[in-house]
């Protein structure tokens, strides 16, 4: 399956399609990029510059890519600059779909994180809430976006759990959620679906690089589309997060070794384990 990547862009960085983009190839996924915003560099570094593309080039852009992709074909959805880029989008997804075949949407609904809260307008968290999440067969939130998307405290896993029902009872398939907080000095990503929950840990490692989100979505993106199920899925793409973070934190680096990592991945990432919760 080819995935069209729906996000930022940096010049200089890896987040956003500058992640997402050589890491789906390395899973051996054909990955076409559309690019929402384009960036000197992440805003964690100081103030960018910055360009949004508007609306018709982006459903120009994402018309022509579906097309040229075939019948199979996903969507991966992150970082917007406006809300009418999100609305544009998914109506081109939707007169697509129109015509017969279905197109896995993936949405990494991209607003906020700890600690610093969230670092977009408004009404780009309103369309991920009151509209995208209803489209998406995976919602893909960190805590803090999964917290605020559900209206629900996510202090647990167990919290966690409760607050993607929640989404999927809007509308969504599934919720893979990141960064919940588990035992003692781990983190877990969290899959929920209507049929099986997954739990993977981590422990938590001091980190300066930015992207890790963008990561863990591309990785279980390019894991899923290809057919390995939830929990394979899971615990590969954990591993590969959790790989670029080792290597990151102990050389204290401001963004993730790439290089490193595609290596590692060509290479065999030895999975995670995983539990099923229920």
């Amino acid at each position: 399956m080819d995935i069209i990547t729906i996000q930022s862009r940096v010049t200089w960085g890896y987040v956003g399609n500058a992640i997402a983009v050589p890491i789906l190839q390395a899973l051996g996924t054909n990955a076409w990029a559309v690019n929402t915003v384009r960036l000197s560099h992440h805003p964690g570094h100081g103030t960018p510059w910055r360009r949004a593309a508007d609306t018709d080039e982006l459903s120009g852009l994402l018309s022509v890519a579906i097309d040229k992709a075939g019948p199979s074909v996903g969507v991966l959805m992150g970082y917007l600059g406006t809300a009418d880029q999100g609305r544009a989008a998914l109506r081109s997804i939707e007169e697509h779909q129109a015509s017969g075949h279905h197109i896995p949407f993936y949405l990494d609904p991209a607003f906020g994180d700890d600690p610093d809260g969230t670092y977009v307008d408004h009404t780009i968290v309103e369309f991920y809430r009151d509209t995208a999440i209803q489209h998406a067969d995976v919602v893909m939130p960190n805590r803090y976006e999964l917290a605020t998307l559900s209206g629900h405290d996510v202090a647990s896993v167990s919290d966690a759990i409760v607050a993607a029902r929640l989404l999927i009872s809007s509308g969504c398939k599934s919720v893979m959620a990141s960064s919940i907080p588990a035992s003692g000095d781990t983190l877990a990503n969290v899959f929920i679906g209507c049929e099986a929950t997954y739990m993977c840990e981590s422990k938590r490692i001091p980190l300066r690089s930015k992207g890790t989100g963008d990561l863990l979505s591309a990785a279980f993106c390019g894991y899923h589309s290809a057919g390995h199920t939830p929990d394979e899925s899971l615990g590969l793409a954990s591993a590969i997060v959790q790989t670029a973070c080792a290597k990151a934190s102990a050389d204290d680096l401001v963004e993730l070794d790439l290089i490193d990592l595609l290596d590692e991945i060509h290479n065999g990432i030895t999975p995670h384990a995983v539990t099923q919760l229920d």
